[in-house]
């Protein structure tokens, strides 16, 4: 008997998207599914086509609730699942038909607590363009755990993986120890959930296969330039820390910041083509209080990381300006 596995779609409106989101589910080549829509409020029709999906499938269960975030929306799902695993799918998004097959034979045969897939990212134009963590299978036994769980925090992989994992792997029921922060409140609460889930885990397994389709929205939540997402950033990081402390490291979130900080840069650069305001925002960024308090070791760091963080732990913006006015004139900090 195939264990049951629970997929949690949060609904915001996501009109255009919707049906070809669930019929990706509905036609997997696993069939033993149950499907949780959460009307996250949405004030389009996407409750009531929840509805009629709902009509068509006696494996889809919807919900719906007052708007309070994706969040509390996965959090909702996570509430109402019946599955011994879970996995989660963003409603603009859409999953290969083996997709969940692949997963759930990797995760079984290997005794993981979470299986992770590649996936493709698909353009506003159509190009698809396919990414791996790996470029063949890996398993991670737990001796490994928390040095995986900390290049996830940094991004690394042998190909250009952002480690967002939420929807494109599955989570055995034992593994899910948080629920998900409010968007609202925190950046980028995908690496809180993760992170925890990844630290209780016994083994993790990854698959290359791109099977998750990851739609590329420019006005998406995590696309469209916001310098609130930076002020929220150094709670994420307290929320990291306090996950680590169990294993006496009590800094090992403190490299998001760094992340976030050069994210952040990025698209001051990107999007604000006045120099005096580039300059405000990089200096409000270098004197956030968050910079008292993050330890991280140069040894570890690129060039391009050791700058961000000397500049930032010394107060020293207008280096930063200097050095990133350089580099974007000769097209972009490499």
């Amino acid at each position: 008997m195939q264990p049951l596995l629970s997929v949690i779609i949060p609904v915001y409106k996501v009109e255009k998207y919707l049906d070809e989101c669930v019929a990706s589910v509905i036609n997997q080549s696993y069939r033993n599914l149950e499907i949780i829509l959460v009307d996250d409020g949405s004030p389009d029709n996407c409750g009531i086509l929840c509805d009629a999906w709902a009509e068509k499938d006696s494996r889809i269960k919807v919900i719906h609730k007052q708007n309070q975030g994706l969040g509390y929306a996965r959090n909702s799902g996570i509430d109402a699942a019946a599955g011994v695993y879970m996995t989660f799918l963003d409603s603009d998004d859409y999953v290969n038909e083996m997709m969940y097959e692949r997963l759930m034979v990797t995760a079984v045969s290997n005794n993981s607590d979470i299986a992770v897939c590649g996936y493709n990212v698909i353009s506003s134009t159509g190009e698809v363009r396919a990414y791996s963590d790996f470029l063949q299978p890996e398993v991670f036994e737990r001796e490994d755990i928390i040095s995986l769980s900390q290049d996830f925090i940094r991004h690394k992989g042998n190909l250009a993986s952002h480690y967002e994992i939420a929807c494109r792997a599955v989570f055995k029921r034992s593994a899910i120890t948080a629920r998900f922060l409010s968007e609202r409140e925190i950046v980028a609460e995908d690496y809180h959930f993760q992170i925890a889930a990844v630290l209780c885990a016994s083994k993790v397994s990854f698959i290359p296969d791109a099977l998750f389709n990851y739609r590329y929205n420019s006005l998406g939540l995590s696309k469209t330039f916001s310098f609130d997402k930076y002020r929220k950033a150094p709670k994420l990081v307290s929320e990291l820390n306090k996950l680590y402390k169990k294993y006496d490291m009590p800094h090992a979130g403190d490299y998001c910041m760094l992340m976030m900080t050069f994210t952040t840069i990025k698209q001051i650069y990107s999007v604000i083509s006045d120099k005096s305001e580039r300059k405000r925002l990089i200096k409000q960024m270098a004197e956030n209080p968050v910079w008292n308090e993050i330890e991280i070791s140069y040894s570890g760091l690129s060039l391009k990381e050791k700058l961000i963080y000397f500049s930032m732990q010394h107060r020293l913006p207008a280096l930063l300006s200097y050095v990133m006015n350089f580099n974007y004139a000769l097209k972009g900090l490499k």
